[in-house]
């Protein structure tokens, strides 16, 4: 499909896409593929279905009267109108950050991991996983002789018991690629990049890193992840002895949804 000139309108926002008309109809929503073999962010207007709009993550090159091929490779979300620019941008920031993490998970080497404790992190990389068909082992580590929650092994995952460090370890052994669900803000004392100290041969991809606490809930409602029940409970963290988080508590009792929590640097109190 040869790139025509658009209104020119996500440029000035700083999302430039290459206009393509289709010889076909094409389903509206915002999708993830490959534009040229780059990893990028596709997105089909309701209302004009011959239409494709596809921006390249992190490649700024000139393609007008140049031919692009695209690649859907899955459906981020339906198309929506809303009632404001202000909403408009935050949402596709939100879109930029999931195709972000999706092209993070694409051409991956060797064997694939997950770290998986049960936390809306992790979450959200199990469903992105899934969404691009990457096979994959998800590993819960268990420690001592506590009970695994039932949403982790509502998840499948193989659990590992005994010391957590020499498991981790063993993945050097077995696995190329190990993806953690890890942000900068979970702990005060983060590096500005993470690398692991366990782990030296594999690949620790952590895709989520320097996202915030609010932005985590609105990838989880932008592409309908399951958490467990207890974030709607007042749990800010859903780890071994985890308990609600007294910041969250009503006066009428009970306790507001994480989604909601303003205090983030409190997150694991």
């Amino acid at each position: 499909m040869e790139v025509i000139h658009g209104k020119k309108v996500a440029r000035t926002y700083g999302f430039p896409t290459a206009n393509l008309k289709t010889p076909c109809v094409n389903e509206p929503g915002i999708f993830f593929g490959l534009a040229n073999g780059a990893p990028s962010i596709i997105y089909t207007s309701a209302r004009d279905l011959f239409l494709v709009e596809a921006h390249m993550l992190n490649v700024d090159v000139d393609l007008y009267g140049k031919t692009v091929h695209i690649d859907i490779l899955c459906k981020i979300r339906d198309d929506k109108t809303f009632t404001s620019m202000d909403d408009t941008l935050e949402q596709i920031k939100v879109d930029m950050c999931i195709a972000n993490i999706l092209a993070a998970m694409i051409n991956i080497p060797h064997r694939v991991a997950l770290s998986f404790s049960g936390g809306k992190e992790a979450c959200i990389l199990h469903h992105c996983l899934r969404m691009l068909h990457v096979d994959f082992d998800s590993f819960h580590y268990k420690k001592g002789q506590q009970e695994t929650p039932p949403f982790v092994l509502a998840y499948n995952p193989t659990v590992v018991h005994g010391d957590m460090e020499a498991s981790v370890r063993a993945l050097d052994d077995t696995h190329g690629t190990v993806f953690l669900g890890v942000r900068r803000d979970d702990f005060a004392d983060r590096p500005v990049v993470y690398t692991s100290t366990w782990l030296e041969k594999c690949n620790v991809v952590c895709p989520l890193y320097d996202l915030d606490y609010h932005t985590i809930w609105m990838i989880i409602d932008t592409l309908g992840v399951k958490v467990s029940d207890l974030y709607a409970e007042g749990y800010t963290s859903v780890g071994y002895n985890s308990t609600p988080n007294k910041l969250l508590m009503l006066f009428s009792g009970g306790y507001k949804h994480a989604r909601t929590f303003k205090c983030v640097e409190y997150e694991r109190k």
